[in-house]
């Protein structure tokens, strides 16, 4: 039995029972006999009709007006219902419910509404459409997936399963992938990757006390370990962090997942343990996190386990001393950080949320608010092309928060006189991409057609300055349009563009 929800039996029924483990068992005379609804591996072929594995809650349920019986049944694929005792069974949660769990999340710079995400039993996906600044996806490869790393800014992509590497060429398109088995013992459940500095086509992995040089060759991953050994003695330890550092790669770091600090100045050919300092320990089976400054070399913030001692700390000497910076952060786990490419700002993913880190007052400071979710916060990837930091749940999928420049608004009346509105592309066809090079903070967006109707109309838009905005207009018929943008801060100055819509 899965869990102490898993055991249930029906209202109008008693004799009829139901269990759930892996698989979901149904029985019509009280236990005697038992039979299996379906096998989790039909799941993959029609989601709708098969149950997922892993049972974590059955129940039933009384329609007062009818008085027949539904029953639901919980699974780490999604909610199910049934109402002929589990004959039959359908999955309700396949469009609508925000409720993924993701252990990682990551998008592609060169167009960054392709949004690479990485699930606890939905596999590796990817955005398929996006249509009002939400996202719809597309699973690509069953399973659980995380730690995804890139050379070319997410044109090839690197990430891993519970077993073994894989490679994507052309994760955008085609998404090409070459699959290595995990190589020695004593690794995480989901251990650390690192992409290499320069070539797409190797990562480095943390393979137990060991990190392995893993390059892509022809149908298949190979694995080199690179011989030192990171446990310091314990032989529990693994590696559970990996990075380098943007402003000089030939300075790596390592951190083992009992808190030991390890770093090199020749990319990894040597390396130097931190003497004297117990850095915070790894999540059990995913790992803990480095971000190295990316405009001081030598400065680096890492971060994991801090519920007996401070969960991130600093060094500005290279890793030789470190210094706790958690002022503001309650007692938790820290699974990711990013930092904004200045350093003012760095974000955390936490166990009890957001949290983000001001620089110049030393302190954290609670994100969330009452805009987000109380969820465990298990990823964050500040996207510096679109000033956003997405964060991947675990649990309510992915929240993005934007930062906007901190210069005064410009009237559109400027941006009409300066020609700076730019629609692309066009003629358009489901999507259009609608840029100012100005930051307008309240703007509405209306569609016209020829005759002056209004077919699209968005409220509220904020404009950042060169980033442009996603317009879903998949819904018009092919011809001629009229876009505006109107100033939303009172003084009704507006912006009108044509542009055509393609078969």
């Amino acid at each position: 039995m899965f869990s102490n929800n898993s055991f249930n039996c029906a209202k109008n029924d008693p004799d009829r029972l139901f269990l759930g483990g892996i698989d979901t068992y149904r029985s019509s005379n009280a236990g005697a006999t038992w039979e299996l609804v379906n096998n989790w591996y039909e799941y993959y072929d029609n989601n709708e009709i098969y149950l997922h594995a892993d049972i974590p809650f059955i129940e039933t349920f009384i329609d007062p007006a009818t008085d027949e019986e539904v029953l639901l049944i919980s699974t780490d694929g999604g909610l199910y219902t049934s109402e002929d005792y589990a004959n039959h069974v359908t999955n309700i949660t396949l469009e609508g419910m925000r409720n993924a769990q993701y252990y990682d999340v990551y998008t592609y710079r060169e167009d960054p509404v392709v949004i690479y995400a990485g699930a606890q039993d939905q596999g590796y996906q990817r955005t398929a459409s996006w249509e009002d600044e939400k996202y719809f996806f597309d699973q690509l490869i069953s399973g659980d997936y995380g730690h995804f790393a890139s050379t070319d800014k997410g044109e090839n992509v690197w990430m891993l399963y519970p077993g073994f590497i894989t490679y994507i060429k052309d994760a955008p398109g085609s998404s090409l992938m070459t699959f290595g088995d995990f190589e020695g013992s004593g690794y995480l459940w989901l251990p650390p990757l690192m992409n290499d500095p320069v070539d797409k086509e190797v990562c480095w992995w943390g393979g137990g006390k060991y990190l392995y040089k893993v390059e892509k060759v022809i149908g298949t991953l190979d694995y080199t370990s690179q011989g030192f050994d990171f446990s310091n003695g314990d032989p529990y330890a693994a590696v559970s962090a990996i990075a380098y550092s943007e402003v000089d790669s030939t300075y790596w770091y390592v951190l083992n997942s009992t808190g030991v600090f390890f770093y090199s100045t020749d990319g990894g050919d040597s390396w130097e343990k931190t003497a004297s300092f117990d850095g915070p320990d790894s999540h059990y089976f995913y790992g803990s996190t480095i971000v190295p400054s990316r405009t001081e070399l030598g400065t680096v913030y890492i971060a994991g386990s801090g519920y007996s001692n401070p969960p991130v700390y600093k060094s500005t000497d290279n890793g030789e001393t470190f210094t706790a910076m958690s002022t503001g952060l309650p007692s938790t786990l820290v699974y990711d950080m990013a930092a904004l490419p200045n350093d003012s700002l760095i974000f955390a993913a936490t166990e009890v949320g957001p949290y983000i880190y001001v620089k110049d007052e030393n302190k954290w400071y609670d994100l969330a608010a009452d805009a987000a979710p109380f969820q465990v916060y298990w990823s964050v990837d500040y996207v510096d092309e679109i000033h956003t930091a997405r964060f991947g749940t675990y649990g309510r999928g992915i929240f993005d928060f934007k930062m906007y420049y901190e210069e005064p608004p410009v009237n559109i009346t400027e941006i009409i006189f300066n020609n700076q509105l730019m629609i692309y592309p066009n003629p358009a066809t489901s999507n259009m991409h609608i840029t100012l090079n100005t930051f307008l903070p309240v703007a509405t967006i209306k569609v016209y057609d020829l005759h002056g109707n209004v077919l699209i109309q968005k409220n509220n838009v904020a404009f950042n300055k060169n980033i442009s905005h996603n317009l879903f207009i998949g819904a018009l018929d092919p011809g001629n349009y009229f876009i505006e943008i109107e100033d939303g801060q009172g003084n009704n100055n507006r912006l009108i563009e044509k542009f055509i819509v393609a078969n």
